[in-house]
């Protein structure tokens, strides 16, 4: 999964804007769905965030 995401947030200059913005909404919905954040025994999930 992370390498999936690693790859995801890996763009390269023939990409268009388009595809761009598509990517950032790929990112954002695997964060929303199999990520969140532990410190301790407090797990903390994306609520909102901002690419």
């Amino acid at each position: 999964m992370i390498e999936q995401l690693r790859q995801l947030m890996t763009l390269d200059a023939s990409m268009n804007a388009s595809d761009i913005e598509e990517r950032f909404e790929q990112i954002a919905k695997m964060l929303f769905e199999s990520f969140a954040i532990q410190k301790g025994e407090t797990m903390y999930l994306f609520k909102e965030i901002e690419l």
